[in-house]
């Protein structure tokens, strides 16, 4: 039984996870014209279609089994499934849809997979301070997260910068987040 305390450390970081998911489309709209946010918003989405394949891999069976006998090969195998099927399936759709596209938009959608790429390895660390309960920490991380990804999208909308150096700003918060997570997991904290 999860106490109190971690269930509302769990909300919270259900909580900051969302408003990184949608405070930068807002921040986009608010700043940049309507063709700019039509394209940020479509290479976004194609992006995220393509990132769905690594959703194959089903989370709670590794959660449960990862519980079960503390199999952390076992989930860095299932990472490395996920970056590949990522990979694979964004290379595929990248070269059909660059027939049709400009390169400025490819370049969106390489990048916005790049992020997602980045993202999904670590993965494997959520999963681990999850499983330890270490919840407060981990939503300490996704909230520094959320706060350098949301000020980064405000500054670099405000000097009105090309779309291409927000997404690049992403990536490079979002592997600042994988070595936090990775040194959470790395150290041995007293979990509460």
């Amino acid at each position: 039984m999860v106490p109190k305390r971690k269930f509302v450390w769990s909300i919270l970081d259900k909580v900051f996870v969302s408003v990184t998911t949608f405070l930068p489309s807002l921040i986009v709209a608010s700043f940049y014209s309507v063709s700019s946010y039509g394209e940020y918003f479509y290479c976004f989405s194609l992006a995220v279609l393509i990132s769905s394949v690594s959703v194959l891999i089903d989370d709670k069976v590794l959660k449960k089994y990862y519980l079960t006998r503390h199999s952390r090969p076992l989930l860095q195998k299932a990472g490395y499934v996920r970056l590949i099927a990522m990979t694979i399936a964004g290379t595929l759709v990248l070269t059909v849809r660059h027939m049709f596209m400009t390169q400025e938009s490819t370049l969106l959608i390489a990048l916005f997979l790049t992020n997602f790429i980045v993202i999904a390895w670590g993965y494997s660390l959520i999963v681990e301070l999850q499983s330890k309960l270490a919840l407060s920490k981990l939503a300490k991380v996704n909230g520094i997260y959320s706060i350098l990804i949301t000020a980064s999208y405000l500054v670099i909308s405000v000097m009105q910068f090309d779309l291409t150096v927000l997404i690049v700003s992403c990536i490079i918060i979002s592997m600042i987040r994988n070595l936090a997570l990775g040194w959470l997991v790395k150290r041995n904290f007293s979990f509460e």
